[in-house]
């Protein structure tokens, strides 16, 4: 049984260089990053490729947000 040492993690009571801070360990030093909501504001993950929503929000712009932060204009990767 192998299990992930470390994850970056972004949530509401972050600043904005704290988050910044947790984007660049994600992208450089872990595999896996945490978040809320707060994870979909103002960042840029579109190195990133792969998305799993734990809790689908009720409202659909919502979502559409999440997903939005890696499928961007001039993602090179196919999104999932």
């Amino acid at each position: 049984l192998q299990h992930v040492p470390e994850v970056s993690k972004i949530v509401g009571s972050f600043s904005m260089d704290q988050r910044r801070e947790q984007v660049e360990r994600f992208r450089n030093d872990v595999q896996i990053m945490l978040a809320t909501d707060a994870g979909g504001e103002s960042i840029n993950l579109q190195f990133c490729n792969q998305m799993i929503n734990y809790d689908i929000p009720w409202n659909p712009n919502r979502l559409e947000q999440r997903m939005g932060r890696i499928h961007r204009i001039g993602q090179k990767n196919e999104v999932f």
